[in-house]
């Protein structure tokens, strides 16, 4: 068997009808940084439910094989092992051996009970496919979660009807407020008030863990929140609250009515909500608070100058951006929107996030890394097959010193404007575009969002990003329990009957392969040495791209037949193919596990990669069956262990997928 290599491979940047081209390098660079992203959440939300961090140990010295831990939690050895493995090439776990991980200061904070219910909550299916609807969002300016969960009301409205959904986010919420509750209740006065009414309590650890032990004065606490949640929630913390004669609960609408109180705490709601929606929670408050009473908002705020903070907040901001059509806001916002109230801001509170701990003594540092690290994936991956299906990249220029205002690019590309640039903003927090020193709203692209110009790295991406893939991945966690593939869940079918049974799908993947061979073929046709076969067939051809390469170079082949299903020509009727093939091309279609058509030489490109051992054994035999005497096989696929530096990252992210 001959191996190649296909390192040197380098495109022209502008072609002759003047599009943009990205050289071989670039390429494999954008696609570390791109095609993991969906593939991290899900792999890390795996570990947090398996709870892999907890098995291997709670000091950054721990470190345990990847089989000891799957025979102890009772999942797959092989899955396991090329999870983890995955996950340590980009930067979570540590193998210090073959197979064997450490904690690294990222993977360990997820060893800590309240950060991963948090995970669990932010990476589960519910907020992965609110975001399948992100780019009509930008285009209409407004949130189309509804159309994604196909509930009209939105997220409230899907929680309240999907219990196990609710759960989880209510865990999560509470999760976070575990760690934030003991500043939280040490920051404001409360000792001047006899009743404090908590908007949106949940489970009421903010009450239970430190409000009532610290402010023993109170006379009387009300934990407020919708009836659903107090229908859901049976634990030992809400039963020793129940004992407490001070606390009750309240079921109800805020923004219909609240109970009478002196005091009203908010944490983390009103950027759940608009501008209009936000207002009318605090005109509710203001019908029931007692005279002298006050507010206590706690909220994140865009511009607190904190860096640690930055890609943290970017990351809520486009949250709510997607699922409740709201904002995270700057300080003047805030004051904005208070001031149109019947309220008005009386006192700033800073609460100093670097003292916050969690139980395993993590610090808030830490804590905060792993977020950035792991929340932004399945967020990445919306963006930017966004920005691809509105083609930004191309509007935006072909080099490095373009640059264009978010409300110019929105015009030519049919967006709203101010969603626009709060998704350019986002991916520029994350290193892809930048967003121009002392020009807010205006962008230029760095190496990354370059890339993203050339047509065929867009197809490619936005098939890598369709839900094809990121529903895949959905049922990781039962992937890696059972050993086998569990996609056919997420996806109701398996992969290629969903590919072949939706068109926008069957488009993508043709779009994207397509994209691939096209870069490819003419170096797989040169190192390829054809010039000995009378008939090639390119098995999986699927648009014929590199059989006609192959025709092209080689005039003594006398037959090129492009193999692949019925359905994959039938799609390609609708395709304005941008070639034209000479009478010695034909296609044929059928079946690689039945029959295959006569030839002295068959090409296969990243075709036995998609099927396991038996299935590949299977496609070669039918071959054998087919192949004339003396007949070659060329097969094209990335090998594991083959020792190219800067490889490994994309290697290992393909044996994921």
């Amino acid at each position: 068997m001959q191996e190649s290599f296909f390192d040197d491979i380098s495109l022209s940047k502008i072609t002759k009808d003047g599009k943009f081209k990205a050289d071989f390098k670039d390429v494999c660079r954008f696609q570390d940084y791109a095609f993991v992203s969906y593939q991290i959440s899900a792999s890390i939300l795996a570990m947090a439910r398996l709870r892999v961090s907890e098995k291997i140990g709670y000091s950054l010295e721990s470190k345990r094989s990847s089989d000891d831990i799957a025979s102890e939690i009772n999942v797959s050895k092989d899955f396991l092992y090329r999870t983890m493995h995955f996950l340590a090439m980009n930067g979570f776990y540590i193998e210090v051996e073959h197979g064997v991980f450490q904690n690294n200061s990222t993977s360990l904070a997820l060893a800590d009970e309240s950060v991963r219910d948090e995970t669990i909550m932010m990476n589960g299916v519910f907020f992965y496919r609110c975001y399948e609807t992100l780019p009509e969002t930008i285009q209409v300016g407004t949130s189309q979660v509804g159309k994604a969960l196909h509930y009209p009301g939105g997220v409230w409205d899907f929680l309240a009807d999907h219990k196990q959904d609710e759960i989880e986010f209510t865990k999560g919420m509470t999760a976070i407020t575990t760690r934030q509750a003991p500043l939280l209740a040490k920051l404001g006065d409360y000792n001047n008030y006899e009743t404090v009414c908590d908007i949106g309590g949940s489970q009421g650890i903010f009450i239970i863990r430190e409000f009532l032990k610290i402010h023993s004065d109170i006379k009387k606490v009300i934990n407020f929140d919708q009836p659903t949640v107090f229908n859901n929630q049976k634990n030992s913390i809400r039963e020793r609250l129940l004992l407490d004669q001070r606390y009750s609960e309240c079921p109800g609408n805020f923004f219909e009515s609240v109970p009478s109180a002196d005091c009203y705490i908010l944490k983390s709601i009103l950027h759940d909500w608009s501008d209009e929606k936000a207002r009318l929670i605090l005109n509710t408050i203001a019908k029931s608070i007692n005279p002298d009473g006050k507010v206590y908002l706690n909220e994140y705020i865009v511009d607190d100058g904190k860096k640690e903070n930055e890609l943290y907040i970017s990351s809520l901001d486009h949250l709510m951006l997607q699922l409740c059509n709201a904002k995270e806001r700057s300080r003047a916002q805030w004051e904005e929107l208070v001031s149109e109230t019947a309220f008005k801001v009386e006192n700033k509170l800073n609460m100093e996030s670097k003292e916050i701990r969690n139980i395993y003594n993590a610090t808030y540092d830490s804590i905060t890394k792993f977020q950035d690290f792991t929340y932004a994936g399945y967020l990445m991956s919306s963006c930017l097959r966004t920005v691809s299906l509105l083609n930004v990249s191309n509007v935006l220029g072909h080099s490095l010193e373009s640059k264009r205002s978010s409300l110019e690019i929105a015009r030519e590309v049919g967006a709203d404007p101010v969603v626009l640039q709060r998704v350019l903003h986002y991916l520029a927090t994350n290193g892809f575009y930048i967003e121009v020193p002392n020009e807010p709203g205006v962008f230029k692209h760095n190496e990354y969002s370059l890339t993203l110009a050339d047509p065929l790295v867009r197809d490619e991406t936005i098939f890598l990003t369709g839900p094809s893939h990121y529903r895949a991945f959905e049922s990781l966690v039962d992937t890696v329990r059972t050993g086998e593939s569990q996609s056919d869940k997420a996806l109701k079918e398996n992969f290629w009957d969903f590919i072949k049974n939706n068109n926008e799908a069957n488009s993508e993947f043709a779009n994207g392969m397509t994209a691939k061979t096209t870069r490819l073929s003419p170096a797989i046709a040169e190192l390829g040495n054809y010039s000995k076969f009378e008939t090639v067939c390119d098995v999986g051809g699927s648009q014929g791209i590199l059989i006609s390469e192959i025709l092209k170079q080689y005039q003594n082949v006398k037959n090129g037949i492009n193999f692949d299903q019925p359905s994959v020509f039938k799609n390609l009727e609708k395709v304005d193919r941008p070639y034209t093939f000479d009478s010695r091309y034909s296609e044929v279609g059928g079946n690689f596990f039945e029959s295959v058509p006569v030839a002295d030489c068959y090409t296969m490109k990243y075709i036995l990669h998609d099927w396991d051992d038996e299935k590949s054994k299977l496609i070669l035999n039918t071959i054998a069956k087919a192949i004339k005497p003396n007949g070659k096989v060329h097969i094209i696929e990335l090998i594991l262990d083959d020792g190219v530096k800067g490889n490994e990252k994309y290697l290992a992210t393909l044996d994921l997928l």
